[in-house]
């Protein structure tokens, strides 16, 4: 198995603050950090043959959305893990994540920490430092959020 060094992330998101904040961390975590501001760029730098290991897109952006993201990804054939990040609770959006198979849906305002979490959950790290992984492994959490979502709840 690969350790996270060795591996590399595409982060997409329309808000430059969100960009600059969470490529900043992945950049220190993983070999390369990928950014696009909508699904279109990420399309292209994966269509560009950049090795991607996991995939972090808000649901909400112009030109492309989340969701036309990762439609188009399967329709690709990419087999990629997408974390899919949303500010948008109503059961029918976080349905429709689940649906299109997004290993994980985060809800905003993310934190930095559940991110790592969820991104080996995805990619099946085992964290150096012991840290349970009980949320990121879609252990039942009752805190208010819709059923099915939580920072870090892995879907099932």
């Amino acid at each position: 198995m690969e350790s996270r060094s060795q591996m590399s992330v595409l982060l997409v998101d329309d808000e430059r603050e969100v960009l600059l904040l969470f490529s900043m961390l992945l950049k220190r975590k993983f070999a390369t950090c990928h950014v696009a501001t909508n699904g279109e760029e990420a399309l292209e730098i994966l269509k560009s043959g950049a090795q991607i290991d996991c995939v972090i897109t808000d649901i909400s952006m112009p030109r492309m959305d989340g969701f036309e993201l990762k439609i188009n990804m399967d329709r690709l054939g990419y087999n990629i893990p997408v974390i899919g990040v949303t500010g948008h609770s109503e059961p029918e959006v976080i349905q429709r994540m689940k649906d299109l198979g997004f290993s994980h849906i985060m809800l905003k305002p993310v934190d930095k920490g559940e991110l790592m979490k969820v991104i080996d959950a995805s990619l099946q790290i085992v964290p150096s430092d012991n840290t349970s992984l009980s949320g990121a492994l879609g252990e039942p959490i009752s805190d208010g959020h819709p059923e099915g979502t939580h920072p870090g709840r892995r879907l099932s």
